[in-house]
């Protein structure tokens, strides 16, 4: 090769021709062929995706989105690759009855997969539809007769398999009628439908109140729990008649038994003596077995005259013993009627001053004249509207509504406090005071300006601007979050406080705090990646346990973690802590949290702050298990930590 051309120019990388020093050169600027723009040739792991290459990001890393063979990953490729979702990857033994799913998930019992190869010991999973009373239960085996739990095609399962205890061997209920004697009954004739043959269906001794009338215990009826001696069959079986001296109840009024009869109490029909019914019974005077007050019998069977209570011909009324010329009936039984000139308080008269006139002191239907009474007295009422209402134009005191009298008129005021203030709940023209209406209501009030706007000096609900509010005031304050955490994007003093994180691990490596009580009792802090060792873990043996990491105060997004990848109980919930402000959770539980904490996916993900702490304290996560570190709930371990 020589430096200088044919031409007798130099040698230059893109002129087509190969020089010293090139390994190739195709005279053009496409990066993505064989050749390079820098005249070397395209290989796998140069990071530049050639036309042989799916991808290319210049490392030799399998767990990434780029294999090492320049090639996209993908689930059954062999290789683990958390940053696409995958758990596991068995390659080409991945499949939904194995470990390791045709999904690259963990085969867990629930997830309606059939795990039974291998290490797999499921008998059955339904996903979502497993559990207590169905085919295939919570534990993934098979709901079978004996096991306590009873499906759908067994009528009972009691945990065993033994008989004339309700369940019989093979789940179906031990029940009157299938001609065996269990117990509780005193007979099984296999339900015959005969109920007089010494067993009734119901598995009892025929007995009066069962429900079945025998006749070959001298039975008339039985109507079990409805026999009543009151109703149509009585307590000792028998048909209820007239005469037994029971009252069946809707059809006998009475019932004496052998006393019944003509002239007494009860006749022979068990029907009660009753005036009117034409039998004069015991305390009649008479019964001429009619209604009518014209004869010599009235109809309650007394004999007829003035005063007995029955207004009879000519009279206009007859009250008895009632009768008064200043009741409602006189003593000549006549009515009493308002201008008659007589009081009667029984007609309801106060007065009586026999005129038609309802504007002098006794008004119409001989009434005293009063305010309410719909009248307006001459010379003592302004008005009366007969109510006792303050609301409307006429008050109780039959005075004209108006503006400060004391009483708020409906549709006219919104309230009415007899002063002329405008400091108080009730201002000029009687209206309701509220803030924006430009008085301040003096005690509830900082301030009226009768405005809606939130960016001057009185905000919503008349309240003085300040700093802390929720409201940002103009040419004061540069933000206002309403909170009072100062190391937010806006600080206790309503300035922008926001910060952008470097993307770089922060420097919290001292381990500050630690109440943490377990096995291990490391310093996780200064450790970023995974690395099975007690000096870099924390177990924890009890929510509200916690360990901190401490440093200089730094800009941070993200707290990650990393924990014992070697036992699945190890896992747990945390929630988050910046400067003893909560800042969010991690929870691990279902995860494989080993390899970098910054990169495994085990994070707490929250607004950018300065922390100069970072606290993690052990939450309730619902996990039950306790055989981590052999001590007691949550029992969980964090080996790495990192904030960024």
């Amino acid at each position: 090769m020589n430096s200088c051309t044919a031409a007798c120019a130099n040698n230059v990388c893109g002129d087509g021709l190969v020089g010293p020093g090139e390994g190739c050169d195709d005279g053009n600027q496409n990066d993505a062929d064989e050749c390079g723009n820098d005249c070397a040739l395209s290989s796998c792991g140069d990071g530049k995706v050639a036309a042989t290459e799916q991808c290319d990001d210049g490392n030799k890393e399998d767990t990434d989105a780029c294999t090492t063979q320049c090639t996209n990953a993908v689930c059954s490729d062999g290789f683990v690759q958390p940053v696409t979702g995958e758990e596991c990857d068995a390659g080409v033994d991945n499949a939904d009855n194995a470990a390791c799913t045709t999904q690259c998930k963990q085969n867990v019992c629930g997830d309606g997969a059939l795990y039974n190869t291998g290490m797999g010991a499921e008998q059955c999973d339904d996903g979502a539809n497993n559990g207590p009373g169905k085919a295939c239960n919570a534990m993934c085996k098979l709901n079978v007769c004996g096991d306590g739990d009873k499906s759908q095609d067994e009528q009972c399962d009691d945990g065993n398999n033994e008989p004339a205890d309700g369940c019989s061997a093979t789940c179906k209920l031990e029940q009157c009628g299938n001609g065996v004697l269990d117990p509780n009954e005193a007979c099984d004739d296999g339900n015959n439908g005969d109920q007089d043959d010494g067993c009734t269906d119901a598995c009892k001794a025929p007995a009066c109140g069962d429900g079945f009338a025998q006749m070959s215990i001298g039975e008339q009826c039985d109507l079990g729990g409805a026999n009543s001696n009151g109703g149509a069959c009585t307590l000792s079986c028998k048909n209820a008649v007239c005469g037994d001296s029971l009252i069946q109840e809707n059809v006998e009024q009475c019932d004496d038994g052998a006393n019944n009869g003509a002239g007494k109490a009860c006749n022979a029909m068990c029907k009660l003596n009753v005036c009117g019914d034409g039998d004069k019974g015991p305390g009649e005077a008479c019964d001429d077995g009619n209604q009518s007050n014209d004869d010599a019998c009235t109809n309650v069977c007394k004999l007829a005259t003035c005063g007995d209570g029955f207004k009879q011909p000519g009279e206009a009324c007859d009250d008895g013993v009632n009768n008064s010329n200043t009741g409602a009936c006189t003593l000549a039984c006549k009515l009493p009627v308002c201008g008659d000139q007589f009081v009667q308080m029984s007609n309801a008269e106060e007065c009586d001053d026999g005129n038609l006139s309802s504007t002098d002191a006794c008004v119409a239907m001989c009434k005293n004249a009063k305010c309410g009474d719909a009248f307006v007295q001459q010379g003592v009422e302004q008005c009366d509207d007969a109510n006792l209402l303050n609301t409307d134009a006429c008050l109780s005191t039959c005075k004209s509504a108006a503006c400060g009298d004391g009483f708020v008129q409906a549709g006219v005021e919104q309230c009415d406090d007899a002063n002329l203030l405008n400091t108080d709940a009730c201002v000029t023209g009687c209206k309701t005071a509220s803030c924006g209406d430009g008085f301040v209501q003096a005690g509830v009030e900082a301030c009226d300006d009768a405005n809606l706007l939130n960016t001057d000096a009185c905000v919503t609900g008349c309240k003085a601007a300040k700093c802390g509010d929720g409201f940002v005031q103009a040419g004061v304050e540069q933000c206002d979050d309403g909170n009072q955490v100062d190391n937010d994007t806006c600080s206790n003093t309503c300035k922008n406080t926001a910060c952008v994180p470097t993307g770089q691990r922060a420097p919290l490596n001292t381990l500050s705090l630690d109440s943490a009580s377990g096995c291990w009792s490391g310093n996780p802090c200064d450790n970023d990646g995974y690395n099975f060792n007690p000096g870099d873990g924390q177990n924890f043996q009890g929510f509200g346990q916690a360990i901190a990491c401490s440093g200089a105060s730094t800009c941070v997004a993200n707290v990650g973690i990393g924990t014992y990848g070697g036992n699945p109980v190890c896992q747990g919930k945390w929630d988050v802590y910046c400067d003893n402000v909560l800042a969010g959770s991690i929870n691990t539980l279902g995860k494989t949290c080993t390899g970098s904490s910054m990169a495994n996916g085990c994070k707490a993900t929250f607004t950018p702050r300065k922390c100069a702490t970072i606290e993690l304290r052990a939450a309730a996560d619902g996990d039950g298990t306790s055989n981590c570190c052999g001590g007691a709930s949550p029992d969980s371990m964090i080996v790495a930590f990192s904030a960024w």
